[in-house]
């Protein structure tokens, strides 16, 4: 019996330890940081979320393609809904929207990413301070 509760109270303190970065978090607060695609450019991207609304902006217009909606964050994914009407002059898969794997780095810092094929869409972003 002795040997048991040991075990237990190993498996519960290494549980503790453990914590899981990916717990959900909030996402409040303004991001900046940056945006790339497999084999193109990185350019600085801002976004603000705050409750479960978006609102942002490239600094090269339409890569990424980032207006402003609302979004849904689950454990391992964030899920956007864009707002925005859009021309048909670009390529719509630059625009900040649907389903992407989200890690929360730090305290601070998130990554959220999609994968195409061999594309991957990737922003890292950094909480600001004010």
């Amino acid at each position: 019996m002795k040997r048991v509760l040991t075990v237990i109270s190993i498996v519960l303190f290494l549980a503790v330890c453990n914590k899981n970065n990916n717990d959900i978090r909030s996402l409040d607060g303004r991001y900046g940081g940056t945006f790339s695609r497999t084999g193109m450019d990185t350019v600085a991207v801002d976004i603000t979320f705050i409750g479960n609304l978006f609102d942002g902006y490239s600094t090269r217009t339409k890569y990424p393609a980032i207006c402003n909606g609302s979004f849904e964050l689950n454990k391992n994914t964030v899920v956007f809904h864009d707002s925005c009407v859009w021309t048909a002059d670009f390529d719509w898969t630059f625009i900040l929207d649907g389903e992407y794997k989200i890690h929360f780095e730090d305290e601070r810092t998130v990554r959220i990413w999609r994968e195409n094929g061999t594309l991957k869409d990737e922003y890292m972003l950094m909480k600001l301070i004010r």
